[in-house]
Order: C-alpha cells, then sequence, then structure tokens
C-alpha cells in the first residue's frame, strides 16, 4: 500500500474537528509562511521540514517540506544521528518548552 493511501485511510478514522485533521487542512498554508519567513530573514531560500504530532506513542503524524522526499530524509537522517551520539548539540534557544 502506498503511503498515500495510508494517509488517506487513517484521515478517513479521525473524526473532522480532531487536531491531526484541522493541521493537515492547514499544512500548506503554514510552509508557505514558514518559507516566506525564512527567505526575509536568510536573504535566499532554505529547505525546511516541519513535522506535527502529538506526544503520544503511535500518535498520527503530518508532514510537509519545501525539498524533494529525498533531501529532507538525509536532513532528517542526520539530525538524528547528531542527537544519537555521547554529545549531540543541544542550543537552548532552539527549545520552545523550557
Amino acid at each position: 500500500m502506498k503511503d498515500e493511501e495510508i494517509t488517506e485511510e487513517a484521515m478517513r478514522d479521525l473524526p473532522e474537528d480532531s487536531a491531526s485533521i484541522k493541521v493537515s487542512k492547514a499544512l500548506e498554508s503554514l510552509a508557505d509562511k514558514i518559507h516566506t519567513e525564512l527567505v526575509e530573514i536568510a536573504g535566499q531560500q532554505l529547505g525546511f521540514g516541519l513535522v506535527v504530532f502529538t506526544p503520544e506513542e503511535g500518535s498520527r503524524m503530518n508532514y510537509i517540506s519545501n525539498c524533494k522526499r529525498e533531501d529532507i530524509a538525509r536532513a532528517y537522517s542526520s539530525l538524528l544521528r547528531g542527537w544519537a551520539t555521547d554529545n549531540p548539540i543541544d542550543i537552548p534557544q532552539h527549545k520552545l518548552d523550557s
């Protein structure tokens, strides 16, 4: 089964007012805003990926990116490898829930 089919099936099983459905419907608009802000800040286009989920195990994850899937997968893999080291870089300014 393709990812799209799994996603569509999972979406059908959620109530229309669920947080996951609401976020899923707003992701494209949110990504446009992130893209615009990043260009304004950096003065050039930057790649980004956004994953939105609840902390419960097995929760549905919503994802959007302005990159090709293989590029963002490579970036996420690099991030996870960095977190898995004995001394991961942890920048306090990047945490919103201190």
